[in-house]
């Protein structure tokens, strides 16, 4: 008696399901997310290789957030340092003109980055010598030793911010991916070895 009740009960909630999975069945295109135009995308990645003032900027308060929070051995403030270094926007233009075979973007992209981090290595120097730096933290320390898990970070944050920055709606995915990749810290802690000879 209690199987027939059951097997009914099961049934009867088969059917219910089915019915209400029918009745919300629709087609929703409308969600999926669409890629970026190439046009417009090609446009973005040129704006983000541009080596501005803002640019500059940026990266000169990013530099200095990061090696104040460096040398305080404060991982909040080299986090936020990672928020506001426009690093990311030369790295993906040079991947991109990487394999769309564009030697002009290519350029300014790599000009873009090579001054861009000779101003932050300068940047962090400075802030190390003006402060009187007398130890190594732990966070400067952890940043002298790369290992192969760095670089698996590397790979896949590259690839997380390739796709977010190839398809619309998910660009909100690239403040993470400039975390994950953590840039400019690094850089510095070259700044802060120069300033102290090591």
């Amino acid at each position: 008696m209690f199987a027939v009740t059951s097997k009914r009960f099961a049934d009867w909630g088969y059917q219910r399901l089915s019915a209400l999975k029918d009745r919300h069945r629709g087609e929703w295109h409308w969600i999926e997310s669409k890629p970026v135009p190439l046009a417009r995308l090609n446009r973005s990645l040129w704006r983000s290789a541009e080596s501005s003032s803002n640019y500059y900027l940026l990266l000169f308060f990013s530099g200095a957030i990061a090696t104040f929070g460096l040398l305080s051995g404060s991982s909040a403030t080299v986090i936020g340092a990672m928020i506001v270094a426009p690093l990311m926007g030369p790295i993906t233009a040079i991947a991109f003109a990487l394999i769309m075979a564009n030697r002009k973007l290519l350029r300014r992209s790599s000009l873009s980055l090579a001054i861009g981090s000779l101003l932050t290595v300068v940047t962090a120097a400075l802030i190390a010598q003006i402060t009187g730096i007398e130890e190594l933290t732990s966070e400067i320390l952890a940043r002298t030793q790369p290992t192969l898990l760095d670089l698996g970070v590397a790979l896949a944050a590259g690839a997380a911010g390739a796709l977010a920055k190839s398809r619309r709606g998910i660009s909100d995915a690239l403040p993470g991916v400039a975390i994950a990749v953590a840039l400019v810290p690094p850089i510095s802690v070259v700044g802060v070895g120069k300033a102290v000879g090591s």
